[in-house]
């Protein structure tokens, strides 16, 4: 799980986006500041949110855009993670070469003998 951002990290990340000084950000350096403190919407995700915004964010509006439930990198690699520790039942980080071979030449779109080298 993502540690949760303080408000200080937001203000710290917010004002170093804000490089004009004029105390508010555009929509693309929002988008920015939200990928920069841990988060990973995709850009319909975000531009919804942002949709009904102002052109010149503010920091409120900045930390209210920030709190919205988007997805981590962590969450959305949940389930490849899941996977891989199905396929690693020693837990070692490590897979056979025969295993790896077997899967790529019958799980999914096969790939030929060729491709995985026999």
């Amino acid at each position: 799980m993502a540690k949760e951002v303080s408000q200080d990290e937001q203000k710290d990340c917010f004002s170093a986006l804000d490089t004009e000084q004029k105390a508010h950000l555009t929509k693309t350096q929002v988008k920015s500041g939200v990928r920069a403190l841990g988060k990973s919407p995709t850009e319909a995700e975000i531009d919804a949110v942002l949709k009904d915004l102002p052109e010149d964010i503010s920091f409120p509006s900045f930390k209210a855009v920030y709190q919205n439930k988007f997805p981590t990198p962590q969450s959305q690699d949940a389930k490849a993670r899941e996977i891989l520790r199905m396929l690693d039942p020693s837990n070692d980080g490590l897979m056979k070469e025969s295993d790896f071979r077997q899967m790529l030449s019958t799980i999914g779109e096969p790939m030929g003998h060729a491709e995985v080298g026999f």
